[in-house]
């Protein structure tokens, strides 16, 4: 049995090295022959809700094997950004990387259905649709890109935050510079409310706000609240125009290295911090609410009505995408889960 090796304590490293480096460890048994020692990576320090969640894995499965297989984690962007962190999952440099459906979406287009706008009424209707066929098939077909999705995790609610004056219509954003990932589909999200898109990382967006660089951005309440943005950007509208799940991928080199068995373990592991992960994420929810209105901070509620209009601005959206192979997919999301 392979072993996946990494030194540990590597501290003061540029990501790029660390992330170069990783790609050159050598392979070998150790103590004994089936040990195996995974690399995962989060883009979010560790008290954060997703990088819990692969640190519940890592117990788990330390737990299971009595320490044979092993998890180590690298969170806070160590290894560089999500894209990065995919693109080295995909050659075998990283064994596991918790990443947005965003980003994969950029490297599959089947992810590109779970960025559209209002695709999802709710949370139970996003999970109802992540818990089905459809989730299962979402996941298998990430092996075209040389990944294996495991699990989907909670990413919330993305709303759009600004610098200067509070969101409480879309036409409130026109020529607004709007932080976006590098997504086609965000892009054009933000274009549809007549606002100017400007792609950068997360971890650019808050010296972007401090400088100016961008009027605001657009993205879940607890990051906005973790990553300290509301410190610059004041306002926080919760048009909840979209709910994109996050993602635990691990590559498909070194999952084919693992038995069955152990292949099945990994799996279990990966629900089980699933289940772990929504429920930090829902506390989070709660703290950051309540945390960033102590600040200082505007939060703007959508009613139906203002919601609709939003609805009405990105439907352009909608069609453009629904146009691809995943027409029928979209159709049949509308269905899923509500049988009352």
């Amino acid at each position: 049995m392979k072993t996946f090796l990494v030194k540990s304590g590597i501290e003061n490293v540029a990501c790029s090295v660390l992330a170069f480096a990783l790609l050159f460890l050598p392979s070998f048994s150790g103590i004994a022959a089936d040990r195996i020692l995974l690399r995962a990576a989060d883009s979010y320090p560790v008290d954060y809700p997703t990088a819990a969640g692969l640190m519940e894995m890592a117990r788990y499965l330390e737990e299971k094997t009595e320490g044979r297989i092993r998890v180590i984690l690298y969170p806070d962007a160590e290894l560089g950004s999500e894209r990065e962190t995919i693109e080295m999952t995909q050659i075998g440099a990283l064994d596991i990387a918790r990443v947005s459906a965003v980003g994969l979406a950029e490297f599959s287009s089947a992810m590109e259905l779970l960025t559209l706008p209002y695709l999802f009424r709710n949370e139970d209707h996003l999970w109802a649709v992540l818990e089905s066929d459809i989730g299962k098939r979402l996941l298998n077909e990430l092996a075209e890109q040389k990944v294996i999705g495991l699990c989907f995790y909670e990413a919330g609610a993305r709303g759009f935050y600004t610098l200067n004056k509070p969101i409480w219509r879309p036409e409130d954003l026109e020529s607004l510079k709007i932080r976006t990932p590098y997504s086609r589909i965000i892009r054009d999200i933000v274009k549809s409310v007549k606002a100017v898109p400007t792609e950068m990382t997360l971890g650019e967006v808050y010296s972007a706000l401090q400088l100016g660089v961008i009027d605001g951005a657009e993205g879940s309440l607890p990051a906005y609240y973790t990553r300290r943005h509301y410190e610059e950007a004041k306002y926080y509208t919760m048009s909840e125009h979209s709910r994109v799940p996050d993602v635990v991928i691990m590559s498909q080199q070194s999952w084919n290295e693992l038995s069955a068995q152990d292949q099945l373990l990994i799996q279990r592991a990966a629900q089980e911090s699933a289940k772990h992960e929504r429920r930090l994420w829902h506390q989070l929810e709660d703290e950051a609410l309540a945390a960033v209105r102590e600040r200082g901070v505007e939060v703007i509620p959508v009613n139906r009505e203002v919601q609709a209009l939003f609805l009405k601005a990105m439907e352009p959206v909608r069609k453009k995408y629904r146009k691809r192979h995943l027409e029928l997919m979209v159709q049949v999301i509308p269905d899923v889960g509500i049988r009352n």
